[in-house]
């Protein structure tokens, strides 16, 4: 027995390949010392076989203590693993029900364009008797916004998915933010009449151009003028306004950038939503996607290194803060 034990520490100590052979390198030593003890014992039960034998039975516990605590830490970790895979699909799993939940709030309106736009024309063609007949300029014109509203289709697919970080950030330019508030005011024009909304637009302070993209800058206002023009539905207040104003962005005396107030006298944000309203798939409308205001922030703030706030207005309405520092870089 002890030149069996004697051979088979040889063996481990010329081999060792885990924590594991190390504590039976150990339990045969305590093995080798047990037995060794014994053979030099003549007879009875002396001293020293009682200490052999306990400390055969102390490396024994030693083995299986250490196999409990190794097993045990393969376990922690082996479930750590899994709860981080679970993680990373259902993160995988929202990312890809964020982005089409996006799309398909951003392609409304243009989609709603070109169908509207195809059904004047297709009337055009075949007008019922007595209506006047649709001069060709009119016809090219309504075409013309087909195919407009087709492109900013298509570039609304490729500025979501630069969003999500599936292509390579577009390149920004210097832009007048008061002549792209223009243009964007212009494209709900037709939704807050519908909502008996008057929009207004006041420039303040010449304020310089910004470095932005234009595509997605005008997807991110328009989200914060549609989001402000559908809270008036649930809104008694008989003189409805929505007032846009853009002014130079200045602290301690310095030119930061380019603010820009989106205000209303709609009914306002309960305080217990206002921590949650740009939560991905958080809406306060039946029907909302959630997706308008989670896509502004990220433009603006993840794009365009910007800042994004929300304030109450008394003694109703709500004000969307829209800091643009120049350049595109980060808010200071």
């Amino acid at each position: 027995m002890l030149l069996l034990s004697a051979a088979a520490m040889i063996m481990l100590g010329l081999t060792l390949h885990s924590v594991l052979d190390l504590w039976l390198l150990l339990v045969l030593w305590g093995w080798l010392l047990e037995l060794a003890l014994i053979a030099l014992q003549s007879t009875g039960y002396t001293a020293g076989w009682y200490a052999a034998r306990s400390l055969g039975l102390l490396s024994g516990l030693f083995v299986l203590f250490a196999l409990l605590a190794e097993t045990s830490k393969l376990y922690a970790q082996t479930v750590l693993q899994l709860v981080a895979q679970t993680q990373e699909r259902e993160h995988r799993s929202m990312l890809r029900d964020a982005i089409t939940a996006s799309i398909a709030h951003e392609l409304r309106q243009p989609l709603s364009a070109i169908l509207l736009n195809a059904h004047v024309s297709r009337k055009a063609l075949s007008p019922d008797e007595g209506d006047s007949p649709v001069p060709s300029g009119e016809i090219a014109s309504i075409l013309d916004d087909i195919i407009a509203s087709s492109q900013r289709a298509n570039n609304i697919i490729e500025s979501t998915r630069s969003i999500f970080g599936r292509e390579s950030p577009q390149i920004k330019f210097p832009t007048d933010m008061g002549a792209l508030l223009n243009s964007t005011i212009a494209m709900v024009a037709v939704n807050a009449r519908a909502n008996d909304v008057l929009v207004e637009l006041a420039v303040e302070g010449q304020p310089r151009p910004v470095a932005v993209n234009r595509l997605q800058m005008q997807q991110a206002l328009l989200n914060l003028f549609q989001n402000a023009i559908e809270a008036f539905s649930q809104s008694s207040e008989p003189l409805r306004t929505l007032r846009v104003r853009c002014l130079p962005w200045a602290d301690h005396g310095g030119d930061l950038g380019v603010t820009i107030r989106i205000e209303d006298n709609g009914p306002g944000i309960p305080p217990d939503h206002q921590e949650r309203i740009f939560d991905v798939f958080f809406s306060t409308r039946a029907g909302g996607t959630g997706m308008g205001l989670a896509i502004a922030r990220s433009v603006i703030e993840e794009t365009h290194g910007g800042r994004l706030d929300i304030e109450p207005r008394a003694p109703a309405g709500t004000a969307f803060v829209v800091h643009l520092p120049y350049g595109g870089g980060a808010a200071g």
